[in-house]
């Protein structure tokens, strides 16, 4: 029972379907025409004088001169065709690895590309070195500052030993 009733019903969409095409043909019929190149050329788009309103003429169907049907030439050649495969899933690399820095501050370049396979020691990016030089220059300064207070102390510490030799030998 169930097997007659898609039928019934597969008939009636199928039959809704035809009526529906034949029904709207103005509107469609003149394009597929034109694709398939069956479309009449403006000498021949008149209507006759027995011919019924809304008919289509097609090449070979009525008797006088057939369209002529377009034909494209192209030079056969051998080539690689691309291919491609839709589907769903993910991609997971090979190996991952986590960078930390030894300092920290603003990235001025990079040296790598975001894929691209590294390896130990290589450069990957260039941290600006504008505070670490400023740092650097004040270590240095403040080395020299220690150096120069170094020299004071020693020479004063050679004043104080005169000053000592001198006392001892005048209480002698």
């Amino acid at each position: 029972m169930a097997r007659r009733h898609w039928v019934l019903v597969s008939v009636i969409i199928l039959g809704t379907a035809g009526f529906g095409a034949y029904a709207l043909r103005d509107r469609w019929l003149g394009r597929v025409e034109t694709m398939l190149g069956w479309a009449p050329t403006e000498a021949t788009a008149a209507q006759p004088a027995g011919r019924p309103a809304g008919g289509r003429r097609r090449p070979g169907r009525q008797s006088g001169q057939s369209e002529p049907v377009p034909v494209l030439v192209a030079d056969a050649k051998a080539s690689d065709v691309p291919v491609f495969i839709d589907g769903v899933g993910s991609v997971r690399p090979l190996s991952t690895v986590t960078i930390r820095p030894q300092v920290s501050g603003k990235l001025v370049e990079l040296h790598f590309e975001e894929g691209q396979d590294v390896r130990k020691g290589d450069v990957l990016v260039r941290i600006d070195d504008a505070v670490y030089r400023a740092q650097l220059d004040q270590a240095i300064g403040k080395k020299a500052q220690d150096q120069a207070l170094l020299q004071n102390a020693e020479l004063a510490l050679g004043l104080v030993e005169i000053h000592l030799e001198f006392m001892t030998a005048a209480q002698a």
